[in-house]
């Protein structure tokens, strides 16, 4: 049987056409809608994965504290004082887990920050009055202990401001009619909040 050919007349009823309209708009929205969902999903997951490096970053200046620590006892044990502070400082921040839901929580968020503040503000201080210790400052583990500081320092850095960039990009697919009413009803998804993380070098450069 050859195909069957539509009769033009068909065509012609005010009720076919729109009925074609109305298809072709669920069609169009049906595409549209699935490249906006899975866009949705590839920002969610490049935020997961650069935030996962930034608190492997953040994670790993906390850990570093306490060889800093060692180094004081052995090199300047009169300085008793940074001792103790470096040390509430670590087991405060050590024992606050880094969570992913600091980005869709003002309350956690300002906790989190506060803490890497701490962080920042305890190794500010112990760099500059580290040099008040020759022996100390010549050290080559010390020497070598500031490096990997100085490091983590920058990968923070370029981590925060990357998490940032695609939390920006996936606030964008979820603002703005009808991208807003769409994921209200159907994904729910909450907008993440921007993320700032302390550096000791912005301690040091802070305007006494």
């Amino acid at each position: 049987m050859g195909a069957q050919v539509i009769d033009p007349q068909i065509l012609k009823d005010p009720r076919v056409k729109m009925a074609f309209i109305v298809i072709g708009v669920a069609i169009l929205l049906y595409l549209l809608t699935g490249s906006w969902l899975s866009n949705i999903r590839s920002s969610d997951k490049t935020i997961q994965n650069n935030f996962a490096s930034l608190k492997q970053n953040c994670e790993q200046r906390i850990q570093i504290i306490p060889q800093f620590i060692q180094l004081f006892t052995y090199y300047a044990p009169q300085a008793q004082d940074l001792k103790n502070q470096l040390q509430q400082v670590y087991t405060k921040t050590s024992s606050t887990p880094i969570n992913e839901n600091i980005l869709t929580d003002q309350q956690s968020m300002q906790a989190f920050i506060s803490s890497q503040m701490e962080v920042a503000a305890a190794l500010s201080l112990m760099m500059v009055q580290a040099k008040n210790y020759p022996t100390l400052a010549q050290n080559r583990q010390y020497s070598m202990l500031v490096m990997q500081l100085l490091s983590l320092e920058q990968q923070i850095e370029y981590m925060t401001v990357l998490v940032n960039q695609s939390i920006i990009i996936h606030n964008n697919l979820l603002t703005g009619f009808p991208k807003n009413w769409l994921n209200s009803l159907f994904v729910g998804e909450k907008e993440r909040l921007l993320v700032e993380v302390p550096t000791f070098k912005q301690q040091q450069n802070k305007p006494s």
